[in-house]
């Protein structure tokens, strides 16, 4: 069951991903607009259930709400080096977890 869901997970990674850069520039292949596609359709028909635990929030109400001022830093344009965006190299990377470990390494960091 872990091995399904991120394999749907791979695919919706993959599809906005290819959302985003297609629109930056032409791939020249059909082949990937047709996977782009494919997955499209396929992603909402893989439903297996089991993807989220459920949680009843219909008795939570919003009581209090805070917004903070965080540091603010000047955003120069015109003097310097141009900073570069590091490349986008990881999508579709993910690994199946086993659920000690995941839960060992979530409640260590608290």
């Amino acid at each position: 069951m872990a091995a399904l869901i991120l394999f749907k997970q791979d695919m919706g990674a993959f599809n906005r991903l290819y959302a985003f850069l297609s629109q930056i520039f032409d791939y020249g292949n059909t082949d990937i607009e047709k996977r782009f596609l494919f997955y499209k359709r396929l992603i909402p028909l893989l439903d297996f259930g089991r993807e989220r635990d459920t949680v009843d929030l219909s008795k939570v109400v919003l009581t209090h709400y805070t917004l903070r001022n965080t540091d603010t830093l000047p955003l120069n344009l015109n003097h310097g080096e141009t900073p570069k965006l590091p490349p986008m190299d990881a999508t579709g990377s993910g690994m199946v977890q086993d659920k000690e470990k995941a839960f060992r390494r979530k409640s260590s960091r608290r």
